[in-house]
């Protein structure tokens, strides 16, 4: 029936996460950037300083500073683009399977 792509879909969903990877990145930093002393209730604050610890583990260096920021969604499109291919390619193998 209906074929997807599968480099087309690795590039949307890499893309997507990349985005989401950079754009969470610097707003992280932008939280974080005057730490306790800033407008920031001291909970949001503690709460993206786990964050950070937590998604730093597949992502070093994210939300540290711009350049690894970048570099961490560039690891994040890498990621995403292979989550799109094998989703495209499974379920390419599927509608083959359950069209008969």
């Amino acid at each position: 029936m209906n074929k997807f792509s599968k480099f087309a879909l690795g590039i949307a969903i890499g893309l997507a996460w990349m985005i989401a990877i950079i754009s969470t990145g610097f707003f992280a930093m932008y939280i974080l950037k005057d730490g306790y002393n800033s407008n920031w209730h001291e909970n949001i604050v503690n709460s993206v300083v786990i964050f950070r610890g937590i998604f730093g583990l597949p992502y070093p260096g994210w939300a540290i500073d711009p350049v690894s920021t970048i570099l961490a969604g560039l690891w994040g499109f890498v990621h995403g683009f292979i989550a799109g291919f094998l989703i495209a390619f499974f379920y390419n193998i599927f509608e083959k399977v359950f069209k008969r």
